[in-house]
């Protein structure tokens, strides 16, 4: 059996995908890799996959640049004639979805790995957008060899609401897990409480609430740190810029450290996962701190309230509402015990739920 997996960007391919990939190779399909190639290609290469590069840009609008890459998609699905295509993220669901059409491909699995903001903007030009993608989602992915993965119940009964998709065809179903191998059980670390923000650097993260928070508890005189790490994205209009989050460091409100390659070195010195987001499909990085034993702060949003029952393995907290945040982060100040307790239930979690192998065999069940 042959099979394309299509992803956005190369280093998303490496981070998420790889496993189902390497576990769907070991069962004898033959595995072929289309994404946006940059730093990793070599990295997807020494697995033995065969990479087929693709310049996909993740907001360009340009029609006739679009237009290019459905023409080479089309192009490739012909040549490799897959019996299997599984497409991540909204432009490969949706360019591979009339590639798929144009060549009958036999099972197509479009897997949602958030709703994004053409979904939730409320800005006049994204609505007109959101009108135009969800009739051609309509128009593509409501058809029998069609299966739609989303991340969390929310996204399900949204596709479900809008008649993207019919029920029998949508699973709520988390795609990416954790190797709990690697990610092993830390001890909390000794001093003062560190809370971490492990996101990229844009507002739908809730970053300016964390750093409204962050303030709130110093001016109360408590103890405590609180880290942004991660980067800017300056292709989304939603990014915070450096020079805000310098002016933020220097006001000496938050430490921020940029992207880390190593997050197991962040949470060893960490006591605390904190993600005010917006929305999420499921969020990784929670999934990470938890998995290390972290206990969480996170909104009562789609894809974060999936993880946290509040007051067992986290705290829940109001979306866009800086003074519930701060009420959560003082009582995992004052609260030693109940902070151990909640990271504990956090690990288990996972273990329970989450891991890498539970994830990885789900996902192959769609294959077959």
């Amino acid at each position: 059996m042959k099979i394309i997996l299509f992803s956005n960007a190369d280093w998303h391919f490496v981070a998420h995908l790889m496993p189902i990939a390497l576990a769907a190779k070991e069962k004898g399909y033959d595995i072929k890799v289309i994404t946006c190639v940059n730093e990793h290609g070599e990295e997807i290469e020494k697995q033995g996959l065969e990479l087929i590069p693709i310049n996909l840009e993740r907001f360009s609008l340009n029609v006739f640049k679009e237009l290019r890459i459905i023409f080479q998609l089309i192009s490739v699905y012909k040549r490799e004639k897959p019996d299997v295509v599984q497409h991540f993220g909204i432009k490969p669901i949706l360019y591979g979805s009339i590639a798929a059409i144009f060549n009958k491909v036999p099972k197509v699995i479009n897997t949602f790995l958030g709703m994004g903001f053409v979904f939730i903007s409320d800005k006049l030009w994204v609505k007109t957008i959101r009108v135009v993608f969800t009739n051609l989602l309509k128009l593509f992915m409501i058809k029998k060899n069609s299966i739609i993965i989303v991340q969390n119940k929310d996204d399900k009964e949204l596709l479900l609401n809008k008649n993207i998709a019919k029920p029998a065809q949508v699973f709520a179903q988390c795609s990416v897990g954790i190797d709990l191998k690697d990610f092993l059980l830390l001890p909390e670390p000794s001093g003062k409480p560190v809370f971490a923000l492990t996101a990229r650097m844009i507002l739908d993260k809730g970053i300016a609430e964390f750093v409204a928070a962050a303030e709130i508890i110093k001016n109360k005189g408590l103890e405590a740190e609180f880290w942004l790490v991660g980067s800017p994205d300056p292709d989304n209009s939603r990014s915070v810029t450096e020079y805000q989050l310098r002016e933020w460091e220097d006001k000496k409100i938050i430490k921020w450290l940029g992207f880390q390659n190593n997050i197991k070195a962040i949470w060893e010195k960490a006591h605390v996962a904190v993600l005010p987001s917006y929305r999420e499909g499921l969020s990784r990085s929670l999934l990470e701190a938890a998995a290390l034993g972290r206990a969480l702060i996170t909104t009562d949003a789609p894809g974060c309230r999936e993880l946290v029952e509040d007051g067992v393995n986290g705290l829940l907290v109001k979306v866009k509402d800086t003074n519930s945040l701060a009420e959560a982060l003082e009582k995992l100040i004052i609260d030693n015990q109940l902070r151990t307790s909640l990271a504990l239930k956090a690990r288990e979690t996972v273990v329970r739920d989450y891991s890498e192998e539970i994830i990885v065999k789900r996902m192959l069940k769609f294959y077959n």
